[in-house]
């Protein structure tokens, strides 16, 4: 082992790692949003912008329209799990940033094909995984922005 192929592997066990954890709270997230969320009501066009080496990609996406809480107690109950999920969401944020960070250099590396993938595999695995995210986090500002003008409104009460 060269100090470059030790240094590459190391990169590869992250980069698989991280993709694990990504794709696990996906997983669980997109599961308890869809369960969640079976009984509302959908509306086209949610409009979601992702950053794409600095400009904007405009996605559609269907709005998800909760049901009005009956009382400020309530809305809060739901707000608080609302703003910890967006938390997550811009953690997991940061472990997709590194994700292509480390996508990038394994391209670079001659790693890619000791471990049978391309170079290819490694960019097009964040893509999907970024794509996913981007539902995800799309989904659930949308839920917390709405609760938040419930909390406005039942404040004004």
């Amino acid at each position: 082992y060269s100090n470059h192929d030790f240094n590459s592997s190391v990169v590869a066990i992250i980069f698989q790692d991280g993709c694990r954890k990504l794709e696990a709270w996906l997983d669980k997230v997109s599961h308890h949003l869809h369960a969640d969320v079976s009984h509302f009501s959908n509306e086209p066009n949610l409009s979601s912008q992702q950053k794409k080496d600095d400009q904007s990609i405009q996605t559609t996406l269907p709005v998800t329209l909760l049901p009005a809480c009956q009382t400020l107690h309530e809305v809060n109950t739901q707000l608080n799990f609302t703003t910890a999920q967006v938390e997550e969401a811009e953690t997991k944020q940061k472990l997709l940033e590194e994700l292509k960070e480390h996508a990038e250099i394994l391209h670079r590396s001659a790693l890619c094909e000791t471990v049978e993938q391309t170079n290819q595999d490694w960019t097009d695995h964040v893509e999907t995984l970024k794509k996913r995210y981007w539902v995800v986090h799309t989904f659930i500002h949308n839920l917390y922005a709405q609760l938040m003008a419930q909390n406005h409104c039942h404040q004004l009460l």
